[in-house]
């Protein structure tokens, strides 16, 4: 069991740096929508409709979009990995944990139950964290602070205005959810390593 949650922990590590990658490849596609954006908002002569060249729009709008799947699919293997290193680690200190006694498979569940989702995983991690011996409650507020600020933010960023101009603040949101996604990813490595280093001194 200690070689799997190793090789899970190792993973679980992996996809997270891809996470990390991913999410400042967005923020960049982003930055250069809006800049294009601005640029046009700032030479605009009043009176006259807002316009930029359409293979210009298009071809900004192509590095969006790839980044949108980038980072879908980024998110979804970083969680597959991090529920597959959770999961024995869980059973190997549930015995310990006081101040969660829900079970392994919960353990997995409350990622996936919308609004649960929102808060149950940061009571899960600190519970794991302490019963590691590794308590970090700082670290965890602060993860859950970026997990959902990433959520909250990715709602609003998906918005797709019919009018050039206002495509700034949905720019200017996904690059802020990208930037707290990267945070939550970094963080998450973090406690990837407590937890595999505990599980290699059990």
């Amino acid at each position: 069991m200690l070689r799997t949650i190793e090789a899970r922990a190792q993973a679980a590590v992996l996809t997270l740096w891809i996470v990390v990658a991913v999410a400042v490849a967005d923020v960049y596609a982003h930055a250069n929508r809006l800049r294009l954006v601005q640029d046009a908002v700032d030479e605009q002569v009043p009176g006259v409709p807002l316009r930029l060249p359409t293979d210009v729009v298009n071809r900004a709008d192509a590095w969006v979009t790839i980044g949108l799947i980038a980072s879908t699919l980024a998110f979804l293997l970083a969680a597959a990995a991090w529920l597959a290193f959770q999961y024995p680690v869980h059973r190997r200190l549930a015995a310990d944990m006081t101040a969660w006694r829900a079970s392994p498979r919960a353990g997995v569940a409350v990622w996936l139950v919308p609004v649960v989702n929102l808060l149950a995983p940061a009571v899960l991690l600190a519970a794991l964290l302490r019963a590691a011996a590794r308590p970090a409650p700082l670290l965890v507020a602060l993860w859950w602070i970026c997990w959902v600020g990433t959520t909250v933010l990715a709602g609003f960023a998906t918005r797709n205005p019919e009018v050039l101009a206002d495509q700034r603040l949905p720019d200017a949101l996904a690059m802020g959810g990208d930037i707290l996604a990267a945070g939550a990813a970094v963080l998450a490595i973090g406690f990837v390593r407590r937890l595999a280093d505990y599980a290699a001194s059990a």
